[in-house]
């Protein structure tokens, strides 16, 4: 069901699959800038690995490590320690 004019989109089903080896792209469009996902609890399963993006910044999650890219600035956390890349470093 989707109504355009609150941005309100909901797909509803006994059983949803989306197969992680396989391509799937599901696009929502919307009139407003901004969207709002609201879940008492969440579980995304991913086989290789899932990327948020928002311009210079992303965020990278698989299997062994995370990494947080802001600008130049980036933060990777894996099994082998943490490392930080950056023009200055804060501990405030």
């Amino acid at each position: 069901m989707a109504d355009n004019n609150n941005n309100f989109f909901e797909i509803t089903s006994d059983d949803i699959a989306i197969n992680a080896n396989q391509k799937t792209i599901l696009t929502l469009s919307q009139k407003d800038e901004s969207a709002k996902l609201t879940a008492k609890e969440t579980t995304i399963e991913c086989k290789d690995k899932i990327v948020l993006k928002c311009g210079s910044n992303s965020i990278e999650i698989n299997s062994s490590t995370v990494i947080i890219k802001c600008g130049e600035s980036s933060v990777e956390l894996s099994s082998s320690g943490v490392s930080i890349k950056g023009t200055s470093i804060n501990l405030d």
